[in-house]
Order: structure tokens, then C-alpha cells, then sequence
């Protein structure tokens, strides 16, 4: 999905569900691809962790990268507060990548390991839970 964004170095870029930041260290990347050798995007990469564990992971991850462009925000994605810049101007976005909370069906079927078991995640999935994140993913969309 980052490719998909088209990003560039003077774009300013929100990933509002970033942890653990595999995402947004691919969009980082092609922010610094874009500014060219030896030069810092003017751009800015805001990206947002749902707590702070998760945002704390992503800071991690990050400081093994040049990071000039990038603001870590803890925040939930549905609820997410206006930016403003100076005067008061709310802070307009080139791009938004949103991945929203997903029920991990996909996931579940790819790993054989985890499907046995009493507490292995497929004994606790059901239909009724994967539709339960619906209004969450609807909520951060919209946002």
C-alpha cells in the first residue's frame, strides 16, 4: 500500500494506525529517495500508534533510519485531534494510509501452527468478532 501513495519528498504524509511501523518506515524511505542524496525532505511524516507501547516500538524501529521527516503521534485513529499549523490554519494532508484494525482472519489462515489448541487464536475467532471491528474501521475512515 505505500507504493500505491505516490509519496514525495515535500509531501506531508499521515499514517494514522503506524505501529509497529513497517508502513511508515517504507513511506519515510521514499520520502528520503525523493529528496535525493544527501538532502532532507521538506515534507513531513506524522505517524500515529495506538498506545504507547506500540508507539514506543515504531520509535524504536525508527532511530535506525535518518528521521528528520517523522512526528510519532499516540493517539486512537477514530478520535484523532486536528493539527494545526501556525495562525491557527488547519493542517491539510498530500496523503493518508490508513490500515485499520482487521479481524486477522488472513493471518490465522496462513499460519497452520496456531489452529490448535484451546487458547490458540482460531478457537477464539468467530464471525461475530470480525464484524465487531466494523464500526471501529468505519470510524477511523471517516475520520
Amino acid at each position: 500500500p505505500p507504493l500505491l501513495l505516490g509519496v514525495q519528498h515535500d509531501h506531508l504524509v499521515l499514517d494514522m494506525c503506524a505501529a509497529p511501523g513497517s508502513k511508515t518506515l517504507q513511506l519515510m524511505d521514499m520520502m528520503l529517495t525523493d529528496a535525493g542524496p544527501g538532502c532532507f525532505p521538506s515534507g513531513l511524516l506524522v505517524a500515529n500508534g495506538s498506545s504507547r507501547a506500540r508507539a514506543t516500538l515504531l520509535c524504536k524501529r525508527a532511530r535506525k533510519q535518518l528521521r528528520s521527516c517523522l512526528l510519532v503521534t499516540c493517539s486512537d485513529a477514530r478520535f484523532y485531534p486536528t493539527i494545526r499549523k501556525g495562525r491557527g490554519f488547519k493542517m491539510r494532508f498530500d496523503r493518508v494510509l490508513c490500515d485499520a484494525p482487521c479481524s486477522g482472519d488472513g493471518t490465522l489462515r496462513k499460519d497452520k501452527a496456531q489452529r490448535g489448541g484451546r487458547q490458540s487464536p482460531w478457537s477464539l475467532w468467530t464471525v461475530r468478532t470480525a464484524f465487531s471491528l466494523h464500526p471501529t474501521q468505519l470510524k477511523c475512515l471517516r475520520r
